[in-house]
């Protein structure tokens, strides 16, 4: 199952886009990409320095794809 199918299964979640920082009008190819730029940035294993907040990060926009 690929981002964009679940971002179709799903109905759209206002902390989704929070997270992202994008609205609900915004494209399904602008959402994908805020989204793989956000987990980029704080993804454990591009992080040089691990810290709580990063992994912290990266867990919620994970988890709320999930849920």
């Amino acid at each position: 199952m690929s981002f964009s199918d679940v971002l179709d299964a799903k109905p759209k979640e206002p902390k989704l886009y929070r997270l992202l920082g994008c609205d609900e009008s915004s494209s399904i190819d602008q959402i994908t990409a805020e989204y793989r730029a956000r987990v980029r940035d704080c993804h454990p294993d591009k992080v040089k320095e691990h810290n709580t907040n990063s992994t912290e990060k990266f867990m919620e926009l994970q988890g709320s794809l999930i849920k």
